[in-house]
């Protein structure tokens, strides 16, 4: 086997998130709109109005969202690395969550992700030894599931002192250990405001000490604490709900009061169909500002003209990944232009495709012919005739339209965008630029195009047919 091919094959894994390493800027093909510094700015801005006026409870909950697999962990991790290092006058400590190290997605409840919270979040305050907060925290609560939870917890035996959070490895057992999952709930199921009030009470502490470091010799104070909640997208049953968008409205409409009541800067990722549905006005009046991450503009709305911008981005990220190979050395011309044409600058498509490329590669360059293989391999995957019948309709009705003002039901535009039949797109260097006014709104607006993938299938191009080219009526008089 290729040694750099195996390189290639391990760097382009499109399950991590991108490290520094990895990162690459892709916000001049996203509509321009820089996430990481947007929401920093307004974190910012938020804690120094808090001082300047007095409102302490003035903490911001924000909601992030786009397409699963479009870049959202690699740009919360770069968040991350941008708070702890920001400057020193705006300078937060972060704490990120990966949900899906601890719930188990097709079961969740509002306990278990207040549970997330609260366990990695003493856990990081608790490993920081430049911290000194006093214990006592949640002891009624790890007392209680010791008793009749978790009677194998271990604790002294692992060596583990827990002044102020649950034993971690314990609680993360709950996502495989559905009877686990249940005793815990039983346990704690009127302990929620309790739960709440202790992981305040922490934060309280915690944020006490993070702003008075220098006082013990830190270089730098840290201003507040911000909660990242990454993955909580992928949550695809909440309580007795229905799978899907009827889940996400019920723990992201329900159970905002409790998601909002954590004292900290905050973010959660949501399901974009959620942020694309009825309910999207509701949210924003729950949450303070919702983000959504659109895909790389790899084309122009014609999607056949290649965006230049959106291109380089999509080279750029795999020339990072590549380990210091050169890029022509590693794949041809041909396949990087099929790479970029068939993912439609879905980044996780991307990869996918370039891994699976790796795969039927005897040595390099990687060719078309083996990118070629990898796309055959999706196609394979995908049975179109079992997709409801509007499916092709409502893709080729908006392929056509130059406005994308269609009549269909919206429900089942959402229902093509989460299945990513359909991507969504923001301009931000357009192929009319040049002609645009400050005040051009419509421009600012998403639009929407066929995923490449399905572009290719009979059954859209039988629809697009069909609607180009509808059957005339018989007009002859007898």
């Amino acid at each position: 086997m290729d040694s750099q091919i195996a390189k290639i094959y391990g760097a382009c894994n499109p399950d991590n998130p991108a490290s520094k390493e990895f990162y690459y800027d892709c916000s001049a093909a996203r509509g321009k709109n820089v996430f990481v510094e947007q929401i920093k700015d307004h974190i910012v801005l938020a804690n120094a109005s808090m001082h300047e006026f007095s409102d302490a409870g003035d903490y911001k909950c924000f909601l992030f969202t786009g397409h699963s697999g479009c870049g959202k962990s690699s740009e919360l991790k770069r968040l991350v690395r941008e708070l702890d290092s920001y400057s020193e006058e705006s300078r937060f400590y972060p704490i990120f969550i990966d949900a899906n190290e601890y719930l188990d997605k097709f079961d969740v409840t509002i306990t278990d992700i207040l549970l997330a919270i609260a366990t990695e979040t003493a856990d990081i305050l608790q490993k920081d030894e430049s911290l000194k907060i006093k214990g006592g925290y949640f002891k009624k609560f790890t007392e209680k599931l010791g008793e009749t939870v978790f009677a194998d917890w271990e604790i002294e035996k692992i060596g583990v002192d827990l002044p102020y959070g649950f034993p971690k490895l314990d609680i993360k057992r709950l996502a495989k250990d559905d009877s686990a999952r249940k005793l815990v709930r039983q346990a704690l199921k009127d302990d929620t405001y309790l739960l709440l009030r202790e992981i305040n009470s922490l934060l309280v502490n915690a944020r006490n000490e993070i702003q008075n470091l220098a006082a013990h010799g830190a270089s730098q104070n840290y201003k507040d604490v911000v909660i990242i909640l990454d993955n909580l997208e992928k949550i695809e049953r909440f309580g007795d709900a229905e799978m899907g968008l009827e889940s996400a409205r019920k723990l992201f409409l329900n159970f905002s009061t409790q998601l909002t009541a954590i004292e900290s800067h905050i973010i959660y990722t949501v399901p974009i169909d959620l942020m694309r549905s009825n309910d999207a006005s509701v949210i924003g009046k729950l949450y303070d500002k919702s983000f959504v991450l659109p895909m790389v503009k790899v084309f122009q709305r014609d999607g056949e003209t290649p965006f230049e911008i959106g291109v380089e981005a999509m080279t750029e990220i795999l020339k990072l990944r590549l380990g210091g190979i050169e890029r022509k050395a590693a794949f041809t011309d041909e396949a990087l232009d099929l790479l970029i044409k068939y993912s439609g600058g879905h980044i996780r498509t991307f990869l996918l495709f370039a891994r699976e490329a790796c795969t039927d590669a005897d040595a390099l360059p990687i060719t078309a012919e083996n990118v070629n293989y990898a796309i055959n391999s999706e196609y394979q995957n995908i049975s179109p005739n079992f997709f409801p019948t509007y499916t092709w309709e409502v893709l080729a009705k908006l392929d056509l339209s130059s406005n994308q003002n269609i009549d269909v039901e919206p429900a089942q535009c959402v229902e093509v965008l989460e299945k990513l039949l359909l991507f969504e797109y923001i301009n931000g260097d357009d192929e009319t630029a040049g002609n645009q006014k400050p005040n051009d709104r419509n421009r600012q607006t998403p639009w929407y195009a066929v995923n490449p993938i399905y572009r290719e299938l009979d059954q859209f191009k039988a629809a697009k047919e069909k609607l180009s080219n509808p059957p005339q009526e018989n007009t002859e008089v007898e």
